[in-house]
């Protein structure tokens, strides 16, 4: 798949999502070793053995996830292919001639979506990592996707050639 016109990959990266997860994590490391290590409590109501661990096994996995996960953007000349990994496996296409409307906008994630991640809210479904803009797809069935990105400067001049050429055609 290396004969693309447009590629992004996005990861959180966001500072507000580290500046909360890495002392959630310090803090439930520390428990964990004073509480079953050193056999000292951890606070003035210390949670039991086996509730510290599954709560920490949550947190270190939550903490992976925001770590691995990542979206993929591809655009070429036969449509569009996205993946948020690891809900997706393998790269999902959508055809040129699936799709009825498409443009960049602006959107708000937290009052359209819920958020950033894969989601879907009235405005359709959306696959983003940060920020509010995004490639808008409004497809020949009524289905609506929305894929976030960070180059919208660079999918701006793919979509322009994209569409000259097919007016050309």
């Amino acid at each position: 798949m290396n004969d693309y016109l447009f590629f992004e990959r996005q990861k959180f990266r966001q500072a507000l999502v580290w500046i909360l997860l890495i002392p959630i994590n310090i803090f439930f490391i520390y428990s964990l070793v004073s509480q079953l290590i050193f056999h000292s409590e951890v606070g003035t109501k210390p949670m039991g053995n086996i509730a510290l661990i599954f709560s920490s096994i949550l947190v270190f996995v939550v903490s992976a996830l925001f770590i691995i996960m990542r979206l993929d953007t591809i655009i070429r000349e036969d449509g569009i292919y996205y993946k948020f990994f690891p809900f997706h496996k393998e790269f999902r296409k959508i055809d040129w001639k699936e799709i009825k409307d498409i443009y960049l906008r602006k959107y708000n994630p937290i009052t359209e979506y819920g958020g950033w991640g894969p989601k879907r809210g009235p405005s359709g479904r959306a696959f983003n990592v940060s920020g509010n803009q995004g490639l808008q797809l409004i497809l020949n069935d009524g289905n609506k996707v929305l894929l976030g990105t960070q180059k919208s400067d660079d999918l701006t001049q793919v979509l322009n050639r994209l569409n000259s050429t097919r007016k050309n055609t």
